[in-house]
């Protein structure tokens, strides 16, 4: 199997998953009127779309078009992963306000025991939906299948925390001065996964960005490339360098604007050539873009 029908499989399995989850979290949680387990549902709900987007641009990128794409589709998969985060973050932001609201107006009652089961089940369930995926990946693990990876990370680490919550408001219920607290376990069960969602989103969507606008690569793949640039720079006799660097999807960016005087050591293609292939067997990363250019004239490298 490929690394691209291996990539296609695992989007495909994280669809089925995202819709089970999302119709048995959305059914349980108006039943038992909880609101976690129907944030839980609502997530996996959004997740569907979502996986389903990545199903789609997995495909398109796939397939090659050099005419109308000729520099490739590399861009599409951090945008992508931009609009995943940022259709989870807004769901996450306005689950927490809703559970907020509750807080404040009494908290909500819910059928406990039903909650428990069902929250026990889904945490299991997605558990090893999580880890089954986690091997799967070990073939390929690209940008999509870590953000579909940290879906269902997300989703089982909540429904632990769910799960736990529920056993604590089974503890408040048998215990006289602590029964008041059962309507506001279930908000505030809300409200703390909703903070420690919101920290995956916003890194992610930190990356993301990064990589469309283009930001330099980070230090530990760009400093042994950048040395051994330097490096044959020096032993060829050239002036100066300039590299740029960037990741860009699933592709290192790379060129190199190499300035040369009169007495370089670059006096034929096949040198340059050979200087090129120098410089790609430094790559620590595949697969690359690369362009290495010479000039006299420093205004064509800057």
């Amino acid at each position: 199997m490929t690394a691209q029908q291996n990539e296609r499989k695992i989007l495909i399995w994280s669809v089925a998953g995202a819709v089970l989850f999302a119709a048995g979290g959305i059914i349980a949680g108006v039943m038992v009127t909880s609101q976690m387990i129907l944030f839980d549902g609502l997530y996996s709900l959004v997740s569907v779309a979502l996986s389903l987007l990545s199903l789609f641009a997995a495909g398109f990128m796939n397939k090659k078009d050099v005419t109308n794409f000729p520099f490739g589709k590399k861009m599409l998969e951090p945008l992508v992963i931009l609009v995943k985060y940022t259709a989870i973050l807004i769901l996450v932001v306005a689950s927490m306000l809703a559970a907020l609201t509750a807080l404040f107006t009494g908290g909500r009652e819910m059928l406990l025991g039903a909650a428990l089961l069902y929250s026990t089940i889904a945490s299991l369930v997605s558990a090893g939906f999580y880890l089954w995926l986690n091997w799967l990946s070990k073939q390929s693990e690209t940008g999509l299948v870590k953000a579909e990876k940290n879906q269902w990370l997300m989703d089982t680490l909540v429904s632990f925390g769910v799960m736990g919550g529920f056993v604590l408001a089974g503890v408040f219920s048998i215990t006289d001065s602590l029964a008041f607290l059962v309507p506001y376990t279930d908000p505030a069960m809300v409200v703390i996964v909703s903070v420690w969602f919101i920290k995956v989103p916003v890194v992610e969507m930190r990356e993301a960005l990064k990589q469309l606008v283009e930001v330099r690569l980070e230090e530990d793949l760009a400093g042994p490339m950048e040395a051994k640039i330097k490096e044959i720079e020096e032993r060829f006799g050239m002036e100066e360098s300039f590299t740029r660097m960037t990741l860009a999807g699933r592709v290192i960016w790379l060129e190199i604007d190499y300035v040369i005087v009169p007495d370089s050591d670059v006096d034929s293609v096949l040198v340059q050539d050979e200087i090129r292939s120098e410089i790609a067997k430094s790559v620590p990363h595949k697969p690359y873009w690369l362009t290495v250019s010479f000039t006299h004239d420093r205004k064509w490298a800057i």
